[in-house]
């Protein structure tokens, strides 16, 4: 499992938003499980999974052991979510102003990604609705 971190494109408004207020270089993050690209962002709007195209050089990878027994209980959560439409107002609401407002009909990127690590029991101990691309790069970047 490789979730990984785009820190190069800051094109957008929220972008540097998210990258200002989370003293982060991440604004965005993705995962990659057995050659299927699984995120959400507001340019698609909703959850999405996808063929794993060739890589991207303006993106950090973090590999992840993980219990393969717990792959498929992933992917059966991670189609469940897809169409499901982006949370602007999750976002804004739980890693901006720290309120905690959680939609489980909606998700943001770091959400989505924090949710499907904890069906693999990685360390998450908040609500996945507080965790931003830079919040998950600090905690597996020093696992590894």
């Amino acid at each position: 499992v490789t979730p990984f971190i785009n820190n190069q494109v800051d094109y957008k408004a929220l972008e540097k938003l998210i990258k200002w207020w989370t003293c982060s270089p991440y604004f965005h993050i993705e995962m990659i499980i057995k050659g299927k690209w699984i995120s959400t962002n507001p340019t698609d709007g909703a959850v999405y999974i996808r063929e794993l195209q060739d890589l991207k050089t303006n993106y950090d990878y973090i590999d992840i052991e993980v219990d393969g027994k717990k792959v498929r209980k992933a992917m059966v959560f991670l189609e469940s979510q897809v169409g499901k439409k982006y949370d602007y107002l999750g976002l804004f609401f739980s890693t901006v102003i720290k309120f905690n407002l959680d939609n489980k009909q909606k998700w943001f990127c770091s959400e989505l990604i924090a949710e499907t690590l904890k069906i693999f029991d990685q360390p998450l101990r908040e609500d996945s609705n507080n965790y931003t691309p830079g919040d998950l790069a600090r905690i597996f970047r020093k696992q590894i």
